[in-house]
């Protein structure tokens, strides 16, 4: 019998709805439980309201030191249309000038012009570019003059011949061709001023007989500085050499600006040789030794020693000779509770301690040892376990191979050793950077022997040692394969092994708008010493000994001459982009122009025999890529970025290169491919303009460059694959746009644009004449660093110049003493430290920046620091309060938790700043003071007031902090620990209030967040209740059903046994009145 339907079906009785009423009786229980899980639930969300804005007022406080609050400058510019200005936290208050000389312009070329864009042929094979390198320097900056001294801004004062008279102001030029330029355009004297390989010439062309001179003018020196100043021999002035070496000369500017090549890490660049003692010289920097008190963040030029942060990970492992693996990790090791044990090692020391720990622990002492080499340059592992294998030490963990690699251990050992590769630390001398470094260092590295001094012409080096002979030796090969032992010796303008009482070096000074011969082609130089040219009138002349020139100028003035004198009637000069030789015959002759001679190959010039009168040399491949280039100046100046690459062999072998920020110069990147790549070789490429990638493996397919992380292979121009097997990858910063002759201008164009190289073309309709289309080609890089070399191999494009590239040029400062700063970009960024400037347009005029405090910042920051305290006073008070009127409860009402944080806040409030003895130590006598409703309120007038008279107290008030680190302890002979705690020794109430905050809403021990996981323990208890009670409640359900079921049963029975008596009762009727 069921009572589903809830109506008992004999009793008739509701028994679902008398269940319910029953439970709902004893359901009351659950009320006053509900009731407290409201009161805890209302309660611990009212206290992470409090918890919210206790973090509030840490971030409030921790900001006056952190974002350096109190150092936020102003910067107003007197003419935002010329020039803005911003200022970091970093910029000092005060008032500064500046000119805007001229804003960045992009090079743009222009051909001349042709009937049809899509239908006339341009007959082009091919388009080279290059962007600003690879040709004769057309620009020669004042400041580079005179040994890196430069020319005193002023004026010079020039009388000509006939009398004529002229002040010329060149306080504004910068650049020497500004220089003659201004000379030449002044209308007030007849005289034409230009410049040779080392100084100015003048020439008085007025035609007078008086005396012609120029002297500096109002106290300035510049004439002095120009090598100008003083009386002319008749019409001429010859100027003394202003582009003389000084012992302020930059190494790097050497060479045409290849420098000098110099290696670090103790290596020996070149050896000087007196009376039989060897000097070694090194030039290059030379780190701290590394030791046990080493800091792993200042290994790899700071880049560090990379460690995981996975406590159960490895950061590397060790292979014994064995075949033993053992990991080691220097992260941070937890206990069986998940406490930390150790902290993640932060020196030298801490590192070998916690290695050889490991390797003891696995093979007892003193088997496998790590430890820093003799040299104290980087680390080794020595394995005496005598295994029958190599010892080897790889990547593990998350981080790969980077640990390893970082410590410069990735590698297999040899003899049980594993020799690391040097780590660079710290810094103790910088590697030499001028001719004054190269004496100091030789000076001291020969103890006085030998003397290093600018030969008499000031082009080159001399060495010498006191009227001894002194001969010059190659330095340490390195195993780089690059010939690093010599071409220190080389950059010095010496050749190996040369020796004489003075050593006297080859002009290493580039000449003004010249370049060195041994530049050409790629730095393999002429390559010959005769040249024979024949006019087309037949007239002939051989010139000899050209190799015993030294620059292009030279040269150029000496085939001249010698052309002049044997009457052939033929140029020989610069083409217009100065990349190139250009040779013109002018006799009107009919034969052939030739050219021939071993010197010819060396000039582009090489086997011309034409029956015209014009013909355009070959690229002059003028080198400016070198082993010494640092990387920050390659890739057209935009640097190259720090990353890995992959490089794979014919052969299939790969290995992947690291490039990390220790790497400065490419020499530096060519020693690490060659050190760790199999089957390849990296090298300068004939050109002198990148690097080459070789395979040398016998393998069947192309080599082949990767990009693993960063832009470095990219950057390097090595990204790609070769174009056949045993081939190269070219990183040649020249780019080579291949064509067809019957390519229109709308398909080169097309193809320009294709190339992904750092120009756009386009094609510009004049719309006049009838050749209106015209070719344009931008870079797409700006400044200087992206001025367009074009080469048409030869074809006569008509290409001029019609945007210069230029950099932005402004002056620092007024008078003649203001200095001058370039810029590839119009945004100049701390030229004055935290001040960056928007250059928006040039001027005639100053332009002033104010820089000041920003007081209005600092106050609008204390203010937010007021607000901020009372918001979380304000809460408690809104919590912790009784309404006696409705006798309404706040929900932390008598709470300890809020009553804890609330007397801490006024604790420190009314506390002193720890460790401050400037003026001011309380808040109140900065106007922070607390009112009669227990909030704070700022008196402006009185912090306005303290901070005009003493600005630094005031921010040692918020934002002081010093602190003492960790300790080492013995804790037996030879058992050293780590123990990290931290004093604070000074301390802001920025910090102060940074720190309370921390202590109260810490996720792991804050004291409200003890207090939350109260409240939640609290409220799982009152659940656990209810749900005991449901558990009751469902129990008295089955019970109550069951008992009501048997009821009906019961019933449904005695019915049943009614039904059968009242049957019986009729049947005995029926019975007798039968009888009857």
């Amino acid at each position: 019998m069921s009572i589903t339907s809830g109506i008992g079906l004999v009793s008739g009785i509701d028994t679902v709805s008398l269940i319910e009423q029953l439970l709902a009786i004893d359901s009351q229980a659950k009320v006053p439980i509900y009731q407290r899980i409201s009161s805890l639930t209302a309660a611990k969300t009212a206290l992470m309201d409090v918890n919210a804005r206790m973090l509030s007022l840490g971030n409030s406080a921790r900001s006056f030191r952190i974002d350096d609050v109190f150092r936020s400058v102003l910067a107003s510019s007197s003419n935002e249309e010329i020039l803005g200005a911003t200022a970091s936290t970093r910029a000092n208050p005060g008032q500064y000038t500046f000119r805007v000389k001229q804003l960045v312009s992009t090079s743009q070329k222009m051909s001349g012009g042709f009937v049809s864009s899509g239908e006339s042929p341009l007959g082009l094979d091919s388009l080279s570019l290059e962007w600003g390198n690879g040709r004769v320097p057309a620009n020669i900056n004042l400041d580079d003059l005179n040994g890196g001294e430069g020319v005193d801004r002023g004026s010079i004062r020039i009388k000509d011949q006939a009398g004529n008279e002229s002040v010329i102001d060149l306080s504004e030029a910068t650049s020497l061709q500004e220089v003659i330029g201004l000379i030449n355009d002044d209308d007030n004297v007849q005289v034409v001023a230009s410049f040779s390989t080392d100084s100015i010439k003048i020439v008085d062309e007025s035609g007078g007989i008086g005396a012609f001179s120029v002297v500096n003018e109002g106290g300035s020196t510049t004439a002095t500085d120009l090598g100008i100043e003083g009386l002319a021999s008749g019409a001429f002035l010859q100027g003394e050499p202003i582009n003389a070496l000084a012992p302020s000369s930059l190494l790097s500017s050497l060479n045409d600006g290849n420098g000098v090549f110099i290696r670090d890490a103790g290596i020996t660049d070149f050896v000087l040789r007196v009376n039989g003692t060897d000097w070694p010289i090194d030039l290059g920097r030379q780190d701290s030794p590394i030791s046990v008190d080493s800091l792993l963040e200042d290994l790899n030029d700071g880049d560090g020693i990379t460690i995981n942060d996975d406590s159960a990970s490895p950061d590397f492992t060790v292979v014994s000779s064995t075949g033993v693996e053992v990991d080691i990790d220097l992260g941070v090791i937890l206990d069986d509770e998940g406490e930390v044990d150790r902290e993640a090692v932060t020196t030298v020391g801490e590192l070998l301690q916690r290695a050889n720990g490991t390797l003891t622990d696995e093979f007892g002492a003193g088997q496998v040892v790590l430890q820093i080499n003799a040299e104290g340059t980087g680390f080794e592992l020595v394995d005496s376990m005598g295994g029958g294998a190599e010892p080897q030490i790889i990547g593990a963990g998350p981080n790969g191979d980077d640990t390893a690699g970082d410590l410069g251990l990735l590698q297999t050992g040899t003899g049980g050793t594993i020799s690391g590769s040097i780590i660079p630390n710290k810094v103790e001398v910088a590697r030499a950077s001028t001719i004054r470094d190269l004496m100091t260092r030789v000076q001291e590295q020969t103890e006085g022997a030998v003397t290093v001094s600018i030969a008499a012409d000031g082009d080159g080096i001399d060495f010498s040692a006191g009227g001894d002979p002194v001969a010059i030796l190659a330095g340490t090969i390195d195993g780089a394969g690059l010939g690093g032992d010599v071409q220190t010796i080389r950059d010095l303008g010496l050749t190996e092994g040369d020796e004489a009482a003075t050593l006297s070096g080859r002009r290493v000074s580039s000449g003004l708008g010249t370049v060195l011969l041994r530049s050409l082609q790629g730095g393999s130089g002429l390559g010959g010493s005769s040249l024979t040219v024949t006019d087309r009138d037949g007239d002939s002349v051989t010139i000899g000994n050209l190799d015993q020139l030294e620059t292009l100028e030279e040269l150029v003035v000496v085939i001249g001459s010698a052309m002049t004198g044997s009457n052939v009637d033929v140029s020989i000069r610069l083409n217009e982009e100065g990349n190139g030789m250009k040779v013109t015959d002018q006799s009107g002759g009919t034969g052939n122009l030739q050219v021939s001679g071993d010197a010819a190959a060396g000039l582009g010039i090489a086997n011309i025999d034409l029956a015209g009168d014009e013909q355009m040399g070959e690229n002059l491949q003028i080198q400016y890529v070198s082993l010494a280039s640092s990387l920050s100046d390659l890739n057209y100046g935009r640097g190259i970025g720090t990353g890995k690459f992959k490089i794979t062999n014919g052969d299939g072998q790969s290995q992947t290169i690291d490039i990390g920020s220790d790497s400065k110069t490419l020499y530096d990147v060519m020693r690490e491919i060659n050190a760790i790549a199999t089957g390849v070789r990296a090298s300068l490429n004939e050109n002198g303009d990148g690097l080459i990638i070789e395979d040398t493996s016998p393998g069947a397919f192309p080599i082949k460059v990767e990009s693993v992380s960063g832009s470095t292979a990219r950057d390097l121009g090595i990204l790609g694959e070769a174009s056949e097997a045993g081939g190269s990858i070219d990183g040649s910063y020249e780019k080579v746009i291949d064509l067809d002759p019957a390519d229109s201008l709308e398909d080169v164009v097309g193809k320009i644009n294709d190339s992904g190289f750092a120009v756009s073309a386009s094609v510009l309709n004049t719309g006049s004449g009838g050749t209106p289309y015209r070719l344009v080609m931008s870079s797409d890089i700006s400044g200087a660093a992206g001025d367009l070399v074009v080469d048409t191999f030869g074809v006569d494009l008509g290409l001029s110049t019609l945007t210069e590239a230029r950099n932005a040029k402004v002056f620092i400062g007024e008078g003649d003493s203001r200095l001058l700063i370039e810029s590839e970009s119009n945004t100049v960024e701390d030229v004055i430290a935290g001040l960056t400037l928007d250059l928006r347009s040039a001027s005639s005029g100053p332009v002033t920046v104010n820089v000041t405090r920003d007081e209005a910042g600092i106050v609008e920051s204390v203010e937010g620091f007021v607000t901020a305290f009372n918001d979380v006073i304000d809460r408690i008070n809104t919590y912790d309060t009784y309404d006696s009127e409705t006798e309404t409860r706040g929900p932390l009402l008598g709470d300890p938790t809020v009553s804890r944080v609330r007397s801490e806040m006024y604790r420190a409030l009314q506390q002193s700043a720890v460790g401050i003895e400037t003026s001011y130590r309380y808040l109140s006598q900065v106007g922070i003071k607390v009112t009669t409703d227990g909030k704070i309120e700022l008196d402006k007038a009185k912090f306005n007031a303290a901070y005009e008279s003493d600005p630094e107290a005031v921010e040692n008030l918020f934002a002081a902090f010093e602190q003492q680190g960790s300790s080492t302890t013995e804790i037996s002979e030879g058992v050293t620990v780590n123990e990290t705690s931290t004093t604070y020794t000074v301390l802001g109430f920025g910090d102060i209030f940074e720190q309370l905050a921390e202590r109260m809403t810490n996720s792991i021990d804050g004291t409200m967040t003890l207090a939350d996981r109260q409240f939640e323990t609290l409220l799982e208890a009152q659940d656990d209740r209810i749900s005991r009670i449901d558990e009751r409640l469902e129990a008295k359900r089955v019970r109550l059903q069951r008992e009501f079921v048997a009821m009906e049963e019961s019933l449904a029975r005695l019915q049943s046994q009614q039904s059968s008596l009242g049957s019986l009762n009729q049947n005995i009727a029926i019975a007798g009145s039968l009888l009857g």
